[in-house]
């Protein structure tokens, strides 16, 4: 028999059908698929198979039935083969007696057969030798099973069937299952209490850092993992926040307290309906869900201060209007008493924006300046050798005069014009003097000429105009304020009087208050000369009141930048928090002269050190 002898193919087939060739290699059939000489067909559980053979025969294996396929596939029942009798001749020779042998020709195998080739297919129910189960190798998924592809194979002997996988194909990944939504539903709810023994029997003895309210939380995670959840995180979002700051008791809890500003509100009676409130924010943040937000409130009352009434503030100066003649030789001018004498005639004190000067209601001139014969006279409560006084308008003439205790004037009358710095500011020492006026003039004789109109600010002296119960006090500038006029550049600032300070003591308090502030194109700046780093030096304190008081611990470089400068060291202030790291939006500018930044990491390491040795406080 001739191998790879093509003699069939597979017409149509159902379930899975093997074809074994003669060196035991097997194969599954599929519509189309050749079968060769020698092949044997095995249809599996529920298979079955139509064969069209080459030469026009078919042939149908169905479960249960194997063939092996000859080279000439044939019907074996065949009507038209000579070599098997009929059931005729079979019938006709059982009556004669005869043999049936004669009518059957014999076989190939005997010594009588061969006399042809043999039949050219064998068809059979079963091949009654044993063979080998089929085994095949399938790819396996996750759960160790064979992947569900190609198609169902019936394996004798082994596992339940398989799959059957496509060549070349990978195994196909397992789904994977989405994580089930969190349904669990978090809480947190802030509690603000008025501290236990909080209370002042005195007004007087509030004192910074004194315990006004408890703060606590309680925290619901809903079945949620401790570890998803940070650490609480507080801020002062409403109520006294310039009085009042967070801080922690012995225990580690959080607690609000006083500010210094607060003790003293409380010592002069200055908090509003007598009581402390405050609106206090906690924040937890949770891994991978919102955060948890909730806000607490409380109040506190504080008592009225008590005791003796406050004394009347002192001043440094008296200041009193005079209509005075054009001579500053003789009449008036000459002695302080006889220009006390003169009397106000219809004018009197007035008084814009710390600067002083003459309303003279009776006449059509400017309330806000002293003009060609008026004089403004102060008087001091103790005698002085040093004071600073700016001018602000038109001198045109304009003299000042010192005078003793006595009254008697020290030499002659003093033009304002030769003494008045390029700055603006009249600047007096080395002679000891309780009164000095400011006269009006002109630039010509008898009042001819362009006429004064200038008033005066004296610097750090508190002033009272008039007495008795319609006197007017006016405090000193916040010992020493740094709301003034702004100037072009940092090196004019060195000859500017109002922006060049110096520390005299460690009481000194440089007070940076709202409104003071330049522009971002040209902010004010401010040189402090003696300050220092020490926490036991005279340093004195920068304190910015509530400029910055929407500023926190996270947002403080956005308000507060320390930059070096040589050997001095420049502090940019933004009000509105709009600080970059080119200092734009800056609208202050201090200079701390001599101090360096050398030894420091950063801006806030610097700023800290300030806050921290008590040289800058931030009211939060």
């Amino acid at each position: 028999m001739a191998v790879n002898t093509v003699v069939a193919t597979v017409q149509a087939l159902t379930g899975t059908v093997i074809a074994r060739d003669a060196d035991g290699s097997s194969r599954v059939l599929a519509v189309g698929d050749p079968v060769y000489a020698g092949d044997e067909l095995i249809p599996l559980q529920g298979a079955s198979v139509d064969l069209q053979a080459m030469d026009g025969g078919a042939l149908s294996l169905g479960e249960g039935q194997q063939a092996l396929v000859g080279e000439v596939l044939a019907d074996s029942g065949r009507a038209d083969n000579p070599e098997i009798p009929t059931a005729e001749e079979v019938i006709a020779a059982l009556e004669r007696g005869e043999s049936l042998d004669a009518l059957i020709a014999p076989p190939a195998a005997g010594l009588e057969g061969g006399d042809s080739e043999g039949g050219g297919f064998v068809r059979v129910a079963r091949i009654s030798e044993p063979v080998e189960p089929i085994n095949y190798t399938f790819p396996e998924n996750v759960f160790g099973r064979p992947d569900a592809l190609g198609e169902t194979v019936a394996v004798p002997g082994g596992e339940t069937p398989g799959t059957v996988m496509p060549p070349g194909q990978p195994p196909a990944e397992p789904p994977v299952e989405p994580p089930p939504p969190v349904t669990a539903n978090p809480t947190l709810v802030v509690s603000v209490s008025v501290a236990a023994g909080y209370g002042y029997a005195d007004a007087n003895d509030a004192a910074a850092g004194d315990v006004v309210f408890e703060v606590s939380d309680t925290l619901n995670l809903d079945g949620l993992d401790p570890a998803l959840a940070s650490a609480i995180v507080y801020s002062i979002v409403g109520g006294d926040t310039a009085y009042l700051e967070f801080a922690q008791d012995g225990a580690g809890n959080w607690v609000v307290v006083l500010t210094e500003a607060g003790a003293a509100a409380i010592r002069a009676g200055l908090v509003d309906d007598n009581q402390l409130n405050v609106t206090v924010e906690g924040t937890i943040e949770l891994v991978e869900l919102p955060d948890l937000v909730d806000t607490g409130s409380a109040f506190a009352p504080v008592p009225e201060p008590g005791g003796e009434e406050p004394p009347e503030p002192m001043p440094d100066l008296f200041a009193s209007a005079h209509v005075v003649g054009g001579s500053d030789v003789q009449g008036t001018m000459a002695n302080a008493d006889s220009l006390k004498s003169t009397g106000a005639q219809s004018a009197a004190v007035s008084h814009q924006d710390g600067f002083f000067a003459i309303d003279h209601q009776s006449a059509s001139d400017d309330p806000n300046a002293i003009e060609f014969g008026e004089a403004l006279l102060f008087t001091l409560v103790s005698p002085i050798d040093t004071a600073v006084f700016q001018i602000e308008g038109a001198i045109n003439g304009g003299s000042y005069h010192l005078y003793d205790a006595d009254g008697v004037r020290i030499g002659g009358a003093r033009e304002l014009a030769a003494d008045v710095n390029e700055d603006g500011f009249l600047e007096l020492s080395g002679e000891t003097f309780s009164y000095i006026a400011f006269q009006g003039g002109t630039t010509g004789p008898g009042g001819s000429g362009d006429r004064s109109e200038f008033s005066v600010r004296p610097v750090d002296l508190s002033v009272q105009v008039g007495e008795g119960d319609g006197a007017e006090f006016y405090p000193a500038d916040g010992v020493e304020a740094l709301a003034a006029e702004s100037v072009e550049t940092l090196d004019e600032a060195d000859d500017f009087g109002a922006n060049f300070l110096t520390v005299d003591t460690d009481q000194d308090i440089f007070v940076v208050a709202e409104g003071g502030q330049g522009t971002t194109d040209d902010p004010a700046r401010f040189v402090i000369q003696g300050f220092s780093l020490e926490s036991e030096s005279s340093a004195a304190q920068i304190t910015l009141g509530e400029l910055l008081s929407s500023a926190s611990q996270e947002t403080i470089d956005q308000y507060l930048l320390a930059e070096p400068q040589g050997e001095d060291t420049v502090l940019h202030i933004s009000s509105g928090g709009m600080l970059g790291t080119d200092t734009g939006g800056v609208d202050y500018a201090i200079t701390l002269e001599g101090v360096s930044m050398d030894g420091f990491d950063s801006s806030y390491d610097f700023i800290q050190t300030l806050i921290e040795n008590g040289h800058l406080t931030i009211d939060q």
